[in-house]
């Protein structure tokens, strides 16, 4: 018996968001490791003294992270989150050069939790793709763990209008989502893939601004709504196996 498109999202979602954060706080921290270096970020020696420095790394990240999110980036201060990591200011700083640097580290590994939502939608099969996306969105978007809906999420948002390196970052991921969601459409032969993938996207980004402005909203009848619009952003007709294969 074929399972449901929301059973399946709600069973991988936890574990796709536990790999990518895992996967994402590595990269960050290779890239603290090469800071300086001119070689490529890459896979570190592992010894005792380079995994209690990931350690530590990590734990100022998740610390950060819980900060900036309850006090805002400027709110925020480095104090504070080394008082919480049970280290010194100086100590922290020889992890991070400024509280800009740390700042930047979070900003990467939110956007790279954003950036992993595109995965569920690489799963679909492309001759079914518009019926699928239409639903997955919807599930994805009915779900208090949408990804676009964190507290962090909006505070990068805010500090990416004043901070060219945070924006910088921003739009670098958001450029890798639009060409990941726009291969999805080009596999299953639906043209226009920019336009598509820049109106959905809107609708994506909306829909968590919107639920922050107006929470009271029948999310419910809304998304109803919007799986319609969804299908009509894609094009009337199915795209059939033949057609993606074009």
């Amino acid at each position: 018996m074929k399972r449901s498109l929301t059973a399946d999202w709600e069973e991988g979602y936890q574990n796709r968001m536990n790999a990518l954060s895992n996967d994402a706080v590595h990269k960050v921290k290779v890239q603290i490791f090469n800071r300086g270096e001119k070689e490529q970020m890459g896979e570190m020696p592992v010894s005792k003294t380079a995994a209690k420095r990931e350690a530590r790394i990590c734990e100022i990240l998740e610390c950060a992270e819980k900060h900036f999110s309850i006090k805002g980036f400027h709110g925020a201060g480095i104090s504070g989150i080394a008082a919480d990591c049970g280290i010194s200011v100086g100590h922290l700083y020889h992890y991070f050069g400024s509280k800009d640097e740390l700042i930047q580290a979070v900003v990467k590994l939110e956007m790279g939790r954003q950036e992993e939502s595109i995965a569920a939608f690489e799963d679909l099969s492309p001759e079914n793709l518009r019926i699928e996306m239409a639903e997955l969105t919807t599930t994805i978007f009915s779900n208090d763990k949408e990804p676009f809906r964190t507290v962090l999420n909006f505070e990068i948002l805010a500090e990416a209008q004043r901070n060219p390196d945070v924006a910088a970052i921003m739009q670098h991921h958001d450029a890798q989502m639009r060409r990941r969601f726009m291969s999805i459409l080009r596999r299953a032969g639906i043209d226009d893939p920019e336009t598509r993938t820049e109106l959905i996207f809107t609708i994506f980004s909306g829909l968590s601004a919107r639920a922050l402005r107006h929470p009271e909203q029948e999310r419910a009848t809304l998304l109803e709504v919007i799986q319609d619009v969804i299908l009509k952003i894609l094009g009337d007709k199915p795209v059939t196996s033949d057609a993606a294969c074009d």
